[in-house]
């Protein structure tokens, strides 16, 4: 059974992720799906695809803004610590290739198998 779960997520691809980090995290993923993960959506939902998607995440501390064909939205709360928030990091299933974006004139690229945790002053 575990064999099938890692066949299925190879039909999904992901092209880029972009972490805002801001009051909260916010996690724009991009991918690809196969033809036949495209046609299961297009007919069923996107429900099909999104365990696949978000198996990325071992956490479930995350609210989902969105999923459709090729973008997914999640959001991860910070903590309120007074004149600053605080986010733990996320482990990720894989590495991956991200950019992180701290603010409108600062970003990078990494590749990680964690989204970093980060103080975030306001």
């Amino acid at each position: 059974m575990k064999d099938l779960a890692v066949i299925a997520v190879m039909f999904v691809v992901i092209t880029s992720m972009y972490v805002y980090y801001d009051k909260d995290v916010k996690v724009v993923i991009n991918y690809d799906l196969d033809g036949k993960e495209k046609f299961g959506a297009y007919l069923f939902g996107t429900d099909e695809i999104k365990d696949d998607v978000l198996s990325i995440f071992k956490s479930h501390d995350y609210k989902i803004e969105k999923i459709d064909f090729h973008t997914a939205i999640v959001r991860f709360e910070t903590r309120d610590l007074g004149s600053y928030r605080f986010f733990g990091g996320v482990k990720l299933a894989h590495p991956v290739n991200m950019t992180v974006i701290l603010s409108k004139v600062l970003s990078f690229n990494i590749t990680s198998d964690e989204i970093p945790q980060a103080y975030i002053f306001e």
